[in-house]
Order: C-alpha cells, then structure tokens, then sequence
C-alpha cells in the first residue's frame, strides 16, 4: 500500500510539472525578449510579468488562453499551451503639438487611464476593473509661478467607473460597481507626472538595446526599434530581496510588501535622444504586493495575508497650456469630465468584457 501511495504521489507531482510551465514572450521580428510583460489569465487574474528573459511565471493548462500585454506591441494571446509567444509591434499616432506662448506657463495633461487589479485570500478572490478621467498641472522643474500650487501636480480623478468581481471560497461569485474601492485601488500610488526620459548612451550611439543594471537586479531595459523608443524600470532593483515595505503605510495599519514594482514607457522615437510628455503615447505600471496591515486584513475578512497585483495603462489625452487666471479657475472645478478614450487604446480583457456586461445588466452598487 505505501509503495502504490509513493507511486501515486510522483505520479501527480510529475503530470503537474508537465501540466505548468513558463511562455517565453518574445519580439516577432528579432526574437528579442521581452521585459515586464503582464500576463493574465482566462478568468482575469494577473498572473505576473515577464523577467529579464521574457518568460513569464509558471503557467498551468488549466489558465489557458493567456492574455500578455506588452508596452509598444499588440494584445498577444496565447489560446493554448505553447513554448513561445510571438508579440506584434504596434502603431501609433499622437496628438497636433502646439506651439507655447511665453505668458502660459502652466501645462494641463488630461489623461484617460486603465486599472486592471486582483485580489486573493485564503477565502475569496476579487478581480476589480477601473477606468478614470484624470488631470494634473505642471510648470517647468525649479520654476516660480505666482499663483501656482505645486500639489496640483498630483493627479485628481475627474470621473471613475468600478466594476468588480467577487468568487468565494464555495465557487458562489457576484458582481457589482463599487461606490469606493481605494482599498485596493493604485492609481493615485502609482502614478507619476514625470514623463521625462533621455536614451541610454548606447543607444545614441546606435544600439537597438540595452539593460542598465541596479545593485541587486537589472535597472531598466530599453530599446529603440520601429519608431518607438521604449523603457521599462524595475523600480525594486536597488531593494535587497527586492521587496519594499513603506513606513507611511505601516504608521496608518495597512503594512504593504511591494515584492513587484515597474514602471514602462512607449515613445514616438526621435532623433533628439530625449523624450517628454508629447512624446509619450502611453505608460504602464504593474505591481505586485502583499497586504499584512490589520485594515487590509479587516477589509478582506481574512486573518491572513493578501496578495494584490495591479496593472495600469495611462494615455494622455490632451496637452493645453494655460494663463495663471486660466488654471486658477480651472483647478477648483468640480464639474464630471466626460469619458474620452485614446484612438491607440489597448482592447478590453474577455473576462473584463464579461464583468462589464453582467454588472450593467444587474445595476448593483456597493
């Protein structure tokens, strides 16, 4: 009986190592991997990024078709298990730039942003999807504008829709559209107005790519390919374990591991070298984390840990430059903004596409 017990153990363990492995995701032109790709599953859950190599976490069958997202490529769909995912690079087109008079020293960028974000507990799972209107006000670094408030640099959302997810531990789900989610919602934590970028010296110098390493991993990957210029930071790489844990979170009872954190840039390639807001076609964050807080806890009624992964894609919009009367009236506004989405928008997850419709059939808000 032991025997056939040990042999029926290595049995399972052996098809499961069969039934799980790693897609390398790679440029179809070159072969080229790539960094920081997110990868989703069948149902929706984000199921990691892509490493230095291009290979995504181990997957097992029963998460196929896999959806992998990577800056500057097309939507790549892996319907079956496979050894390699071939990604298409996209095209893009950008917003007229117009010229700036010297008496409008404050920039406004309306942004339309995306938030893909899972949870799980040893109880439940909630996939939350987001969409925001967003703006902010900046002048140029260590300049002085009487009137100006440095804090309105911090993104302000000016219209958001919820829709989430809810399965349980029994397999019983529900779906809503939450009033307020921030619990879980990363948008204002992860977004940084600074858009501004330089290529790598090997690159000027001719390079399609190269990877700049920190003290513990690689720092940031980029390429110049196809009229884009891209970037992807691993902001972790100079963290030992790679792991960072705010102290501001752990005053507040919602201590957070941050054990994923990259930040991606897509250009419109230049011959400058150098890249700022109009340049930029879009950006992605992604980020994995671990909720230890007593209030994360609490909210998730779990006594243990919680897993988060969030993906945000965020397009600018509109770029206007605007007087010192003009902001200071435009700042104070609470008026909705109507939802504006980017022609080079990245299409919607099935599984969101999914959410979406069962939630507006039921009308539920939470």
């Amino acid at each position: 009986m032991k025997k056939y017990i040990a042999f029926l153990v290595l049995s399972v363990l052996s098809v499961s190592g069969v039934m799980a492995k790693r897609v390398a995701v790679v440029d179809a032109v070159d072969a080229s991997p790539l960094v920081g790709a997110t990868v989703f599953s069948s149902s929706g859950l984000i199921l990691g990024t892509t490493d230095v190599d291009g290979f995504t976490p181990d997957v097992s069958a029963s998460l196929f078709p896999l959806n992998v997202r990577s800056l500057g490529y097309k939507e790549g769909v892996a319907s079956v298990m496979c050894d390699t995912l071939k990604m298409i690079a996209d095209t893009y087109t950008l917003p007229e730039v117009t010229v700036v008079p010297g008496d409008r020293p404050i920039t406004r960028v309306i942004y339309y942003a995306r938030e893909y974000d899972t949870g799980a507990t040893d109880r439940d799972t909630l996939k939350l999807f987001s969409e925001y209107m967003i703006d902010t006000y900046n002048i140029e670094k260590n300049a002085k504008v009487k009137g100006y408030r440095r804090y309105d640099s911090i993104p302000k959302l000016k219209a958001v829709k919820r829709y989430a997810h809810y399965t349980g531990a029994d397999g019983c789900d529900s779906v809503a559209s939450p009033e307020d989610a921030d619990y879980i919602s990363n948008i204002r934590m992860l977004f940084s107005a600074d858009v501004d970028m330089d290529e790598p010296e090997a690159i000027l110098n001719g390079a399609v790519t190269d990877t700049i390493m920190g003290k513990y991993s690689w720092n940031a990957v980029a390429k110049k390919s196809g009229g884009l210029f891209t970037v992807t930071v691993d902001v972790l790489s100079n963290y030992k374990n790679h792991k960072y844990s705010p102290n501001f979170m752990k005053l507040l009872g919602l201590t957070t591991d941050f054990r994923e954190l990259s930040l991606s840039f897509v250009y419109n390639a230049n011959d400058r070298g150098k890249y700022n807001i109009h340049d930029l076609i879009y950006r992605v964050t992604s980020a994995n984390l671990l909720g230890r807080g007593k209030w994360i806890k609490k909210e998730f009624k779990t006594k243990n840990p919680v897993e988060m992964n969030s993906y945000v894609e965020l397009y600018p919009i509109e770029i206007d430059y605007l007087t010192v009367e003009e902001y200071m009236e435009l700042r104070d506004d609470k008026t909705k903004m109507e939802f504006r989405e980017p022609d080079n928008l990245q299409p919607l997850l099935p599984a969101v596409e999914r959410i979406i419709k069962r939630v507006n059939s039921s009308g539920i808000k939470l």
